[in-house]
């Protein structure tokens, strides 16, 4: 009896001294993304496109205390959030409430490792959520996102802890899930989805309590209480709830591109945004979960439980919104993030069944760990942003702002002219929802300078802005090699003289001249 109690008390040791080591592990490898996505991080580099947008609406929130009119983007729970630590701050720079921004992403990313260990914790033992957790936070698409001022670490965090709670045996936290399931729904829209697979599991995980539409409507009634009153808040500043109505947008959007895109065929835009979903998941796949996703996906429905098919349903009701953006050709893997917790989930249990077949198991996790901070490394190196290139396309915007009120684009690195003027501004300042810097004309489907000049002459386009670029139209190309053969195009700014590599030159448009010239 002694001999068992002794035993007993052995193992119940070495789970306390596993429970304490991996808490310890989690720390380092929390610490060890962090450092990742500080030396990656883009310093004194602004904000720029969607995360720009959430800068103003946040900066304006903690300027007037509430929620400002002017904008009319649904997704506003992340600006809310982020305005709290703009009120904190006290500086005259906008660049530092961006760097602010930009580093509470970055924070909140690596505290996304919390949820996700416990996430993987509820289906492998804690030794392979602890590889879970580093697939997610060595993820190198994950490292820069969460570093770009955006929605998307908030989003997941959120779906984690969604996901978690939903699937504690506490029924508090139950409750609590669909609590956080209404908060997700504020910081993305498409999140509202989630709320279907959550209430269709609830109804049959606890179908056999005599009290459940009690409870169901407690669920209900707390997840209301969130989104009423956002969307009425909403509706008083923008004249849109951002939810039912994005909704409602998107079914007639989806019914106008099927009768003028897809010649009325529904099939075949379904089957459009398919294939794109199938490329996109497999390139969100490379290279952390490539080795690991699939397979485990295969072993995860073998479980055949409650839980199995709460998170294929969670994934389905997910890639909804992916498959109708796909649908529309909209190329960007960032509509698949929300659910790389769930392939953290199905890449646990690939690891699992391999890593155990190892004598030395520790040195083969420790070995994997290794092995997918190296792959990080290697992609982020690859797709490593010219981060002087950035500062430079930035510095001359600043320049292109004090010329021209209307040019055309030059995409990517037109980017920065919104923000330029903003280094003239004392923060915080309220901005609501101000358009910044010039009018940036699109050369898409002009094949000549003189159509793109005539057909915008009536928009006032007075500057050209050429930079060489294998991006730009070969018009725009042919004036940055050959200006001389362009009498009516007057050279105001070559970013060379100014001692720049990034080589723009901008011309003033002498429309005398043109006509002379071209008529």
């Amino acid at each position: 009896m002694n001999e068992n109690n002794q035993k007993f008390g052995h193992s119940e040791n070495r789970l306390a001294g596993f429970k304490k080591n991996s808490y310890g592990l989690l720390c380092v490898i929390a610490i060890i993304g962090l450092i990742l996505r500080m030396y990656y991080f883009p310093s004194n580099i602004p904000i720029t496109l969607d995360g720009l947008s959430y800068f103003f609406y946040a900066n304006d929130v903690s300027v007037l205390g509430k929620l400002p009119t002017g904008y009319t983007f649904p997704n506003n729970g992340w600006p809310i959030f982020v305005s709290f630590f703009f009120s904190l701050f006290d500086s005259a720079s906008f660049l530092d409430y961006m760097t602010a921004q930009r580093i509470l992403g970055a924070v909140i990313s690596v505290l996304t490792v919390i949820p996700i260990y416990l996430l993987c914790a509820r289906f492998v033992e804690k030794r392979y959520a602890l590889i879970g957790t580093s697939i997610f936070i060595f993820e190198p698409r994950i490292i820069q996102n969460s570093v770009l001022g955006e929605t998307q670490p908030f989003f997941i965090l959120l779906t984690a802890v969604t996901l978690l709670l939903f699937l504690s045996n506490n029924m508090k936290s139950v409750y609590a899930s669909f609590g956080t399931a209404a908060l997700l729904a504020v910081v993305r829209y498409e999140g509202l989805l989630l709320i279907i697979p959550i209430s269709v599991i609830y109804l049959i995980r606890f179908r056999k309590e005599k009290t459940l539409g009690l409870k169901f409507a407690i669920c209900i009634t707390i997840f209301l209480m969130i989104i009423v009153p956002v969307s009425y808040l909403r509706m008083q500043t923008t004249g849109q709830n951002g939810l039912t109505d994005q909704i409602t947008g998107g079914v007639v959007a989806t019914d106008y591109l099927i009768q003028n895109e897809s010649s009325g065929n529904a099939v075949l835009f379904i089957g459009n945004g398919l294939l794109n979903l199938l490329k996109f998941l497999g390139w969100v796949l490379i290279p952390t979960f490539v080795f690991f996703a699939p397979l485990g996906f295969v072993l995860f429905l073998y479980k055949r439980d409650i839980k199995t098919a709460f998170i294929v349903f969670a994934i389905l009701a997910m890639l909804v919104p992916s498959l109708y953006a796909y649908s529309r050709d909209i190329q960007d893997t960032r509509y698949l993030y929300g659910i790389f917790p769930i392939f953290c989930v199905f890449s646990v249990y690939t690891i699992k069944k391999f890593s155990g077949r190892f004598r030395k198991e520790k040195l083969v996790l420790t070995l994997m760990i290794l092995g997918l901070v190296l792959s990080s490394v290697l992609f982020l190196e690859y797709k490593k942003i010219d981060y002087e290139h950035e500062l430079e396309a930035y510095q001359i915007a600043k320049r292109i702002d004090q010329i021209t009120n209307v040019t055309n684009s030059f995409y990517p690195e037109s980017k920065y002219v919104r923000v330029a003027e903003l280094s003239n501004l004392t923060f915080p300042t309220l901005i609501n929802g101000k358009i910044f810097g010039p009018t940036l004309i699109l050369t898409d489907g002009y094949d000549s300078l003189e159509k793109f000049i005539e057909s915008n002459r009536y928009l006032k386009l007075q500057h050209l802005v050429t930079d060489g670029s294998k991006e730009r139209p070969s018009f725009l190309n042919d004036v940055y090699y050959n200006e001389d053969e362009y009498p009516y195009l007057i050279k105001e700014f070559d970013s060379a003289d100014a001692g720049f590599d990034y080589h723009v030159k901008v011309y003033r448009i002498d429309y005398e001249k043109f006509s002379d010239t071209v008529h």
